[in-house]
């Protein structure tokens, strides 16, 4: 998870340490725990989006994307740093 933290804003591209944003299973309050359901926040963002569930709902597909996609870079990463 130190690794998404590392990441700009997904929803601003603010660059610096973001939160670790984890996505609900929609439809639930039960969140995804996995790493591969995480996106990166700045602390604004983070909050904005918590603080409106409405609003999360409508980001959801846009951010289980992009966790997909940063959970591929962070995979590729790590087998590099293996080879």
């Amino acid at each position: 998870m130190e690794w998404v933290k590392t990441h700009p804003c997904w929803h601003c591209e603010r660059p610096g340490r973001s939160d670790p944003h984890h996505l609900r299973n929609p439809g639930h309050t039960r969140r995804f725990q996995d790493v591969e359901n995480i996106v990166p926040l700045c602390r604004s963002c983070h909050t904005i989006i918590q603080t409106n569930p409405e609003y999360e709902r409508s980001l959801h597909d846009r951010m289980k994307a992009e966790a997909v996609r940063l959970y591929g870079v962070f995979l590729l990463s790590k087998k590099q740093n293996l080879g």
